[in-house]
């Protein structure tokens, strides 16, 4: 658009001008797609709109007299007239579990909910309730297919914490073994990314991808921390990851998280290691 063009439009719309939503003022050209002439008008109208009581919101506040809906009744109730005035929000990705690091051998919180839910598992099994999953193989083959054509998939791990490198960057972690690593590689101003995974074959020549945790560029190593269970239960896939793409992958158990350690397993190491307990 030349500028002939723009003037021309501009004293156009200027002589008749869209009006804001709230308070009726003309808005200018530059903002003449927003609904409202300032961030002050938009909130008062957003206030002037829980004053009346729109078919979904339809119960009222009897402190303040606005309307809300069936859910929100109870938050604005608790936030502004209860023992939530004042309470801030954590922000995403900060707040921290209850039950971090606790076991039913160490919590009677944690050993009363597993309880609980091994008694519900079982009843339903035993009265025959319980439904599996209704995936067919072939159903199962087609949805694996189509993900992998799509890139889905990743990382199953529940727990995903917020981490700060030391450029500033924020990567996800997934288990407490990883930010004792990480920790660790930026104590010591060791460089390390997130790789992307790896492609491997089991013994039925099934397709898999397989995510180690860290990789090193200076070393030219991948780790992968994991409690004794997976080790065991992994071995053979760690295995296989490594012989089939021939990289050098480090697995690390409890004792061999810190620095020295790493590092002296990779001054050992030949192309795979597991650590023995």
């Amino acid at each position: 658009m030349s500028k002939l063009d723009f003037q021309a439009r501009k004293k156009l719309y200027d002589s008749n001008p869209k009006c804001c939503g709230n308070c009726s003022a003309p808005i200018l050209y530059k903002n003449k797609r927003d609904k409202y002439c300032s961030r002050e008008c938009f909130y008062a109208s957003q206030a002037k709109s829980r004053a009346l009581p729109p078919l979904k919101r339809n119960l009222q506040c009897v402190e303040c007299g606005l309307f809300f809906s069936t859910k929100g009744i109870g938050s604005h109730t608790w936030r502004k007239h209860g023992k939530g005035q004042g309470f801030v929000s954590t922000p995403k990705g900060t707040r921290e579990a209850w039950n971090k690091n606790l076991t039913k051998e160490l919590d009677e919180r944690v050993a009363s909910y597993a309880a609980a839910l091994s008694l519900t598992f079982a009843q339903k099994v035993k009265d025959g309730s319980y439904s599996p999953p209704k995936w067919t193989p072939e159903a199962r083959n087609r949805l694996s297919e189509e993900a992998k054509r799509r890139g889905w998939g990743g990382h199953t791990s529940k727990r995903s914490v917020w981490y700060q490198c030391l450029d500033g960057s924020i990567v996800f972690l997934h288990s407490s073994y990883e930010e004792v690593v990480a920790q660790e590689l930026d104590t010591h101003k060791v460089r390390w990314t997130r790789p992307p995974p790896f492609l491997w074959v089991d013994g039925s020549l099934k397709e898999h991808r397989y995510y180690p945790d860290f990789y090193l560029p200076d070393f030219n190593v991948y780790l992968d921390p994991k409690n004794p269970y997976l080790i065991k239960k992994d071995l053979g896939k760690i295995e296989a990851v490594s012989l089939q793409n021939k990289v050098k992958l480090l697995v690390l158990d409890a004792q061999h998280l810190t620095w020295d350690r790493i590092h002296a397993l990779i001054l050992g190491s030949q192309n795979f290691f597991a650590p023995q307990a």
